[in-house]
């Protein structure tokens, strides 16, 4: 498929999916600043087929041997096995402050963010 002249984002519809906004334009940003860019936390690609994919992506100039910018590269990684991993650490955690919450004879301590930092069972 060629999109020869399309503008990237008419391309890659890229999505934030917490605000459902279309996500700021890497192409554009790198061109204006001249350096490498990371897109913003909560990124998702819409495949063709309607399907949402979870992306952390980054782009960076391509330069000519003078320095100038002719040009610019886009990285996606696929970010649903680590989201994946990470809900299934968040599910953990709950799971395990349910049984402390409810089992007087343990003790646990908690970061200010609720993890659990230490915990021990009294015998």
């Amino acid at each position: 498929m060629v999109h020869k002249g399309l503008p990237v984002t008419k391309v890659f519809i890229i999505i934030n999916e917490k605000t459902r906004k279309p996500a700021e334009d890497l192409v554009r940003r790198v061109m204006d600043q001249g350096c490498v860019v990371n897109m913003a936390n909560h990124t998702v690609l819409i495949h063709r087929d309607g399907r949402e994919i979870p992306i952390e992506d980054s782009a960076a100039p391509i330069r000519d041997g003078a320095g100038h910018v002719t040009g610019v590269v886009i990285v996606f990684h696929d970010d649903t096995e680590r989201r994946r991993a990470q809900e299934a650490v968040r599910e953990s955690e709950n799971k395990l402050r349910i049984v402390t919450d409810f089992t007087y004879d343990w003790e646990s301590w908690n970061s200010p963010d609720g993890r659990f930092l230490y915990v021990y069972r009294f015998r």
